[in-house]
């Protein structure tokens, strides 16, 4: 037992300090953990909301940090108590967190163009097997992968009624059982794995954890679920731990599944050059600038109020208690600080302090400045600035460009994280190869602050060319999506509709205009009963010219 359960908890070597450097992007997002002063922001698990709500698999490995936690960097003389004032007033900015939403608010904000993916309609309203939609699921794991580098997401299929194999969603809805569904998973979750020599996975463990009793009067008991997938296989095992004691069993063995591949779509912000699984932060470089960034404010909030503080004088006649500074300096009078009175002889010339230098904390000013300003070049977005510097739309974009590529960059990944994700699911759907390869996930170009209004005006111009029905019907459902992206998939699906009426309408209409214009044409070049085409009854008659003689009367002919 003892060797299982140490074959269980094995992790890869790299594994507590991936961990650690996970629990950094995590407090430099939210402002917790070492981040923390006095007042401690709740820390229910990883990532606090974004966690465990969605998908109910946690892992351990990102444990609250103890109060003496800090990010702070002690002074060489700096004594643990006045270090440990300096930690509790301590006050850290969210800078990662407002560059992090901004980056993902564009991104989400304009959909991303979908083309195949009807056959995934019904999935798309139940994505996780509880009732979440992708539309609610999507921001969490984007979030995810943002923040951590990379966000692993497991694709688990519905068991048969008999404990056998994976089993298609037609069969599984016959039987009772639930439909595929998608699991995000935390970096900490996968504890170890193997890439093969065609650089895919040939096995991964998956640890999570979490809690039970029998009623509500026990203790908790922690279990850990660990959980082996390869190409072909799954299997599963359950440790629990009561009274100190862990105990492991055997839940499942060498399940057979049709994948052909371990099913885990991984979603990474920015690929890593030397890894092939895991990706790299969104803002890792501004973190680590924003922990300085940190330090500094906290060396200038120490500055000031150890030295700008006022300090009350009064003048005394000591009558000789006190008959000159040596005996004061000697230790006979009450110590000198903020709160208590320092008292002189009258006689005496006024107690005067020298101000400390202003220079200390102008330094300290533009180190801060120089440090934000630093801060929003290597996230890649635009410097705040106030009213005064305003500058024009054209200037904003160029400013913008960087951000733009930033943005556009990640919804790469994102689109074909997507189409991966589309290719397992389809596969427990049972959709053939065709259907498959045909989803097609294309993420938008352009993020840019003012490109509403320019594709408004773009689509005007083009709807004014006459494009013909196809175009103007797709650019008027690009224009929906910009305008009205918050729709749910009814209404859009609703849309789409009436979309697809109008176009059928008007191609109905315009067939009808051909036929009348050709029928016209036709009517005009047919030989008229009458002679010429003008005599006809009820219209004037017409002479061998061609001209209408007056009073209408016909002409003699020629001799």
């Amino acid at each position: 037992m003892a060797d299982l359960l140490e074959q269980l908890r094995r992790t890869r070597s790299d594994y507590l300090a991936s961990v650690v450097a996970d629990r950094f992007a995590l407090d430099s997002y939210t402002g917790g953990g070492g981040f923390a002063g006095r007042i401690r922001p709740a820390d229910p698990g990883p990532f606090g909301s974004i966690g465990s709500t969605t998908t109910r698999q946690t892992s351990a490995a990102y444990q609250p940090p103890t109060d003496d936690e800090t990010y702070l960097d002690r002074f060489p003389r700096e004594t643990p108590k006045k270090f440990d004032g300096r930690k509790q007033v301590a006050h850290y900015p969210g800078y990662v967190r407002t560059l992090t939403d901004l980056k993902l608010s564009f991104l989400l904000r304009k959909p991303f163009d979908r083309a195949g993916d009807d056959a995934w309609a019904d999935w798309y309203d139940d994505t996780d097997g509880a009732g979440t939609t992708w539309r609610e699921l999507l921001p969490s794991i984007v979030l995810r992968a943002a923040v951590l580098g990379w966000c692993p997401c497991l694709v688990d299929a519905p068991r048969g009624p008999s404990g056998g194999g994976t089993i298609s969603t037609a069969q599984a809805r016959a039987a009772g059982i639930a439909s595929p569904r998608l699991i995000p998973l935390f970096p900490a979750n996968i504890v170890d794995w193997q890439l093969g020599t065609d650089g895919q996975l040939d096995w991964v463990k998956i640890r999570t954890d979490s809690h039970e009793r029998d009623s509500w009067r026990d203790e908790l008991t922690p279990v850990e679920t660990y959980t082996v997938w390869t190409r072909t296989v799954w299997s599963r095992w359950t440790v629990r731990t009561r009274d100190g004691n862990a105990s492991a069993s055997e839940d499942e063995a060498g399940v057979p599944h049709s994948w052909g591949r371990v099913p885990l779509a991984i979603l990474r912000h920015s690929p890593s050059p030397d890894d092939a699984l895991r990706g790299i932060p969104m803002h890792a470089d501004v973190a680590i600038l924003a922990r300085r960034l940190f330090n500094l404010l906290s060396e200038r909030d120490e500055s000031l109020r150890g030295q700008v503080f006022a300090l009350l004088t009064q003048a005394q006649d000591f009558k000789g208690s006190v008959p000159d500074p040596t005996r004061a300096a000697a230790g006979t009078t009450a110590p000198i600080g903020t709160t208590n009175v320092i008292e002189y002889h009258h006689e005496w010339p006024a107690p005067a302090f020298i101000a400390p230098p202003a220079s200390v904390i102008a330094t300290y000013n533009d180190v801060i400045t120089a440090t934000v300003t630093e801060l929003y070049r290597l996230a890649r977005a635009e410097f705040s600035r106030g009213v005064a510097s305003a500058t024009s739309g054209v200037a904003r974009a160029y400013e913008f460009a960087q951000t733009n590529r930033a943005i556009h960059d990640f919804a790469l990944q994102v689109s074909r994280w997507w189409e991966d994700v589309l290719d397992l699911t389809g596969i427990t759907l049972g959709l053939g190869d065709t259907v498959r390869d045909g989803a097609r996930i294309t993420p938008p170009e352009s993020f840019d602050v003012e490109d509403l209004q320019g594709e408004i005006d773009q689509a005007t111009a083009a709807l004014a060319l006459s494009l013909g029905v196809t175009a103007e019907t797709e650019i008027k459902r690009r224009l929906v999506g910009r305008l009205l992206s918050n729709l749910d998939d009814e209404t859009r699906g609703e849309i789409d509709e009436d979309l697809e009426d109008a176009a059928a309408a008007k191609l109905e209409q315009q067939a009808s205009a051909v036929k009348l214009a050709q029928a016209n044409a036709e009517a005009a070049a047919r030989p008229s009963p009458f002679g010429r085409p003008g005599n006809r009854p009820g219209n004037p008659p017409v002479n061998q010219a061609g001209n209408t003689p007056p009073n209408g009367q016909p002409a003699a002919p020629p001799a």
